[in-house]
Parts: structure tokens; C-alpha cells; sequence
């Protein structure tokens, strides 16, 4: 029959169900911090706090009884810190509103009547972005459900960052970019 496993089936659907919910919250979960929670749960359920991380070869195994889960490249959103007077609910509606495929559609829709309406040239159309590029190192590759086409993983800043302003019209001209370290 084998070798049983550390977990049962209910524990290790928990332990899916878990890295989903990590994911829905934009906290996915890398395999080494993955691995360090079953080491967490298997110290307390074995009363042992000297249990050791799972191998390689039962992370290998686990994968292929839960083909649900992949190994996906993440992207970073950056958050400012939380105070009492500004709580973070503009950047979490800016993330929902760049996976809501809705927004994205009213938004070139309205654009588009604008640019018929009023006949800007399209030299006259910038745009640019702002991307802090954080100090702190954020995983690139996390453990997450086959099937979505982004995953975000949001991090408060709370280190320096450098940020870039690329500009560039919609006639394809651009400007050097512009550098803001702090300061």
C-alpha cells in the first residue's frame, strides 16, 4: 500500500483551499512558504516542533494528486501604507477595476467617442504611468490555480522605491523617461 502520507485527503484539500484563498487576496504564496506552512501545521499536529520541511519529493507528489495548482509568474501592485485617514480603497478598486474586462471596454468606448467627437490628433494624446520599481525583493513565481491569465501580488511599500515615468503619445512618440529617486 505504501507510505502514508503527512496529511489526509480532508487536510490536504484545506491546504489547496488555503493557497486559493491566497491568491484571491492577492497574497500568493511561494513554494518554499507553501512548504513552511505544511511544516507549521505538521509541528502542531504532531506535537513535534522539530518536524522538518517536506521534501522535494512529496512537494513533487502533492502536485500531482492536486493538478490544480501550478507554478505561475506573479505581478507586483505596490500599495501605500495604510494610515487612519487614507485606508487603502483606491488602490484595491484600481486592481479590481484592471481585472474587471468591463471597465477596460467602457473606458476605450468612451475614449473612443471623445477622440470622434472633439478630433484630436493623435500627436496631441499623452499619456504616461508611473512604476515605482520597490527595493524589496517580492517572489516572481508563486503556487497558484491553473487557469487565470494574471496574478497579482500587492505589497505595502514600505521600503524606497525609484520610479519611472515613461511618456509617449499616441502617434508613437515618446520622451525620455523620467527618473525620481528619493530624496
Amino acid at each position: 500500500m505504501g507510505r502514508p502520507t503527512l496529511f489526509t485527503d480532508v487536510e490536504e484539500n484545506q491546504l489547496v483551499q488555503w493557497i486559493q484563498e491566497c491568491e484571491t487576496n492577492h497574497q500568493p504564496q511561494t513554494k518554499v512558504q507553501v512548504l513552511q506552512k505544511v511544516q507549521e501545521v505538521l509541528a502542531i499536529k504532531t506535537e513535534n516542533l522539530a518536524v522538518d520541511i517536506p521534501s522535494e519529493q512529496w512537494w513533487r507528489k502533492f502536485r500531482k494528486r492536486h493538478s490544480i495548482l501550478t507554478i505561475k509568474k506573479v505581478c507586483l501592485v505596490v500599495q501605500k501604507p495604510m494610515t487612519l485617514n487614507q485606508p487603502m480603497k483606491i488602490e484595491h478598486r484600481r486592481l479590481k477595476a484592471v481585472q474587471d474586462e468591463d471597465t477596460i471596454v467602457t473606458f476605450r468606448e468612451a475614449l473612443k467617442s471623445l477622440m470622434t467627437t472633439h478630433k484630436y490628433p493623435p500627436s496631441n494624446i499623452w499619456n504616461f504611468d508611473e512604476t515605482p520599481f520597490g527595493l524589496d525583493v517580492v517572489a516572481s513565481q508563486v503556487v497558484a490555480t491553473k487557469g487565470k491569465k494574471k496574478l497579482y501580488h500587492c505589497t505595502v511599500d514600505r521600503t524606497s522605491n525609484i520610479t519611472c515615468l515613461p511618456i509617449v503619445n499616441a502617434a508613437g512618440f515618446h520622451l525620455k523617461p523620467l527618473i525620481i529617486f528619493k530624496g
